[in-house]
């Protein structure tokens, strides 16, 4: 209601009156009641129907169906899963290979490239991006009329590839928040199989960890006091490193 009103008072303040060709709104008492009554009406049946979606998005996720933009290498689709009992199909939304077969056979490769613990995302990201693996189609506004859109797709990153390895759906699983944030089956052919993918995100953590181990210690007692003593003249603290000469002094 609140939003209406201060779109009204917008129009108004612009010269523009709204006006029904079926209803009476004016500025007298009965036609700003009727005008009340008609927005709470129209406000009652947007949230009807966002609660009836949301509802449907929340079933037909828990039931391993993909409800929202397909992400890279994947497509939207719709799946006959049964007939109804007056004998019409009945169509779940879900996922597909990307109908490229450039496109698909590439993500296979890099996952399973990824897979093999050798390389790191970054080198893997590099090769994709040589051979012409793209990110999913996104919209943006054409640089030299605002007005228009364009639909493009990027190369891929070592950023945009990190996290579609980190991604679950390419594991034939999902979580997000109509799950819960718990790990479901679901119900589209992926590159990888659900334990692929889990044993992919060790081989990620174990790199990970690997650089934690390396990392310089803050508390280091060759140099106590790095990072406790202030140096008087430029105010910042005191470094100290080990010694990295050929005799170690």
């Amino acid at each position: 209601m609140r939003e209406y009103y201060e779109f009204k008072e917008m129009l108004k303040r612009s010269g523009i009156r709204l006006e029904s060709a079926r209803e009476m709104i004016d500025d007298s008492p009965s036609g700003e009641f009727m005008e009340g009554i008609l927005a709470s009406r129209a406000r009652y049946d947007n949230r009807i129907r966002t609660i009836n979606t949301i509802g449907a998005e929340i079933s037909l996720t828990a039931e391993g169906y993909w409800c929202r933009p397909a992400p890279t290498g994947f497509i939207n689709i719709k799946k006959q899963v049964g007939y109804a009992p007056d004998g019409k199909p009945i169509y779940k939304p879900t996922l597909a290979p990307d109908p490229d077969e450039k496109q698909w056979s590439l993500l296979c490769y890099g996952l399973r490239k990824q897979l093999s613990g050798i390389y790191t995302p970054t080198d893997v990201a590099k090769e994709l991006a040589e051979k012409g693996f793209l990110m999913r189609e996104s919209v943006k506004h054409d640089p030299h009329d605002r007005k228009k859109k364009i639909r493009i797709r990027n190369t891929v990153s070592p950023q945009s590839w990190l996290k579609l390895l980190r991604s679950p759906v390419y594991g034939g699983l999902n979580r997000e928040k109509w799950t819960g944030g718990r790990l479901i089956a679901a119900k589209w052919e992926s590159p990888l199989t659900a334990d692929e993918w889990h044993t992919l995100q060790r081989t990620l953590n174990k790199g990970k960890e690997d650089r934690l181990v390396r990392r310089r210690r803050k508390l280091n007692p060759a140099v106590p006091l790095r990072r406790f003593v202030i140096c008087p003249t430029h105010n910042v603290p005191l470094r100290g490193y080990g010694s990295t000469g050929k005799m170690k002094k």
